[in-house]
């Protein structure tokens, strides 16, 4: 297959990964695993087999990474997590893992002095705040995302995209999506922050208040 790939020219590299014999014997021991090549005899042999057999892939591999030191969250990627805020109206995003609806939280589109901020300012997100639907929604999120990324991360799942909508993508969906990235960032090295609509609003006010800690 590696020929294959070589023949035509397709960009490929190839990762090794090894362990002393000792390792790779407490491994399936541990595990009670059994070795696929020793069914008929002892794992070292079994071991002593495999080596032989992948010694033409080992040959050709671009890294080659011992393991025996290493534990296997070491080798675990971590996951990056998206959160955007989108608007319905302008269609529902196809590369979410996960679409949340937030248009029944207070609307502040119908409220003059808000129609024109967005979502992250602060006069904006204190009246989406002050509703005690908002604060149950976004403690019952917040308990709901921690035990999703847990699973996730746990499954080995390496990207996990969040979207969060309301009607035109400027006030409530900036809001929980700002609060939510913010709450996961505490926990998460790899936490983005996306707005895919915002600006396809009429905005004359934007700002950075919740990111800021001010909200």
């Amino acid at each position: 297959a590696l020929d294959e790939l070589e023949k035509r020219g397709i960009p490929h590299e190839v990762v090794f990964l090894e362990a002393s014999d000792e390792a790779l014997v407490r491994r399936y021991m541990e595990t009670r695993r059994q070795h696929p090549l020793a069914k008929n005899m002892r794992i070292q042999e079994g071991i002593e087999q495999e080596r032989k057999i992948l010694a033409g892939v080992r040959a050709q591999a671009d890294m080659i990474i011992d393991t025996t030191s290493m534990q296997a969250s070491d080798l675990k990627e971590e996951m990056q997590i998206t959160v955007f805020s989108f608007g319905f109206k302008y269609g529902i995003p196809i590369d979410a893992d996960m679409v949340i609806d937030v248009r029944f939280l207070p609307n502040p589109f119908y409220i003059a002095k808000y129609k024109h901020s967005s979502g992250r300012v602060k006069e904006v997100a204190q009246y989406i705040a002050s509703a005690p639907v908002t604060q149950d929604f976004l403690t019952k999120l917040y308990d709901f995302m921690d035990f999703l990324v847990h699973q996730f991360e746990a499954a080995g799942k390496t990207q996990f995209t969040i979207a969060i909508g309301c009607t035109g993508g400027m006030h409530r969906s900036v809001f929980v999506t700002e609060k939510l990235g913010q709450y996961l960032k505490r926990k998460h090295a790899r936490v983005s922050i996306e707005h895919r609509d915002l600006h396809r609003n009429p905005v004359e006010h934007d700002a950075n208040d919740i990111m800021e800690g001010k909200v």
